[in-house]
C-alpha cells in the first residue's frame, strides 16, 4: 500500500517539483536489500569481500523501479613476505 501512495505522490511531485520522501525511502530500502542479497551470494561462494560494486536501476512499465547490485566476489588474504606482514585489506 505504501508503494501505491509513493507512486501517486511521485506523480504529483513531478508537476510541482521536490522530493517524495516515501519514494526516496523505498528506493533506499531497495538498494540495501539488493546489496545484502549480493553480499549473501558472495559469502555463499566463499568470498569475504566484493569489489567494483555497482547498482543498476531500471523502470518497469512506468510504475515500478527495479534495483540490482553487482560486483566481483573476492577472497582477501594477509600476505607475509620476508618477515613483514602486509594486510591486503585497505
Amino acid at each position: 500500500m505504501g508503494l501505491l501512495f509513493s507512486n501517486v505522490g511521485a506523480q504529483f511531485r513531478t508537476l510541482t517539483g521536490g522530493e517524495v520522501a516515501g519514494y526516496t525511502a523505498l528506493l533506499a530500502d531497495s538498494r540495501n536489500q539488493a546489496r545484502e542479497r549480493m553480499w549473501r551470494e558472495a559469502r555463499a561462494r566463499g568470498a569475504n569481500a566484493v569489489v567494483a560494486m555497482r547498482f543498476d536501476c531500471n523502470e518497469i512499465g512506468g510504475i515500478m523501479s527495479e534495483i540490482a547490485a553487482y560486483g566481483t566476489a573476492v577472497t582477501v588474504e594477509t600476505i607475509q613476505t620476508a618477515g613483514i606482514t602486509a594486510d591486503t585489506r585497505q
